[in-house]
């Protein structure tokens, strides 16, 4: 019975630290940590509760003239960033947009319906980072006082000598008159980037599911990201448990 019992406090134990947003990894650096992908109204509720931030990604619709919380491929649900902004009741709350399809022809359209939603939601746009991978393209985010990052290529850490001395050059290139422009991408490449971009501003993501090995095994890596000042936010999975209700 005293078996039975223990094994039964484990598995409640570990259930519960699988819904959990306090990772032990993250300990003492929770200020850091932001939801990954909280693309639903239930996971922005429980979010807002846990955390600093929220991370969403947004899809510009030219017809109707609206952005759709949204991350391709997975099937479109229909709620709008304007929506979404309604049901924000946290407005210290940070918000990292990931503009899945910002061009130059639909640029002006996302900073109209980004920036009213977010003035409806009275939020700072201080609290507000706004990435995509063509940083030429956030000048007018950044003159209007949001935060503003590269979406860097990913994977650098597995491409060969050339390919990375020519990605690092683009980067650069990007980076080279804009100061202020911040840096993000997955947390892998997180040694490259310190080392060639050691004081520009830096947001990391940190995809391992709850149990992974791979906790263990990059884990002093990790925790010289967190220690890194230059680091502004980190990403995380979140399991919000109030999904199954």
């Amino acid at each position: 019975m005293i078996f039975i019992a223990i094994l039964a406090l484990v598995l409640i134990l570990a259930i519960a630290y699988r819904y959990s947003s306090k990772r032990v990894e993250f300990y003492g650096y929770y200020d850091k940590v932001w939801a990954h992908r909280a693309n639903d109204l239930k996971k922005l509720e429980s979010s807002e509760a846990h955390f600093k931030g929220v991370e969403l990604d947004l899809l510009y619709q030219k017809e109707g003239d609206w952005l759709e919380v949204n991350h391709p491929p997975a099937p479109s649900t229909g709620l709008s960033f304007q929506e979404y902004v309604n049901h924000v009741s946290n407005k210290k709350i940070g918000m990292w947009l990931d503009l899945k399809n910002l061009t130059a022809t639909n640029q002006q359209a996302v900073f109209n319906r980004i920036d009213t939603g977010i003035a409806f939601a009275e939020i700072k746009r201080g609290q507000v980072i706004i990435e995509s991978s063509h940083p030429e393209l956030l000048n007018v985010f950044q003159e209007k006082g949001y935060r503003v990052s590269y979406y860097l290529p990913p994977k650098l850490h597995e491409k060969t000598k050339e390919e990375l001395r020519k990605s690092l050059q683009e980067i650069k290139a990007q980076l080279k008159n804009n100061p202020n422009l911040e840096i993000s991408t997955d947390f892998n490449d997180y040694s490259l980037i310190a080392k060639n971009f050691p004081k520009r501003k830096k947001n990391f993501w940190v995809l391992h599911s709850t149990y992974s090995p791979k906790i263990l095994i990059h884990y002093t890596e990790l925790r010289t990201m967190l220690q890194d000042s230059s680091v502004q936010t980190v990403l995380t999975p979140y399991n919000n448990f109030n999904k199954h209700f």
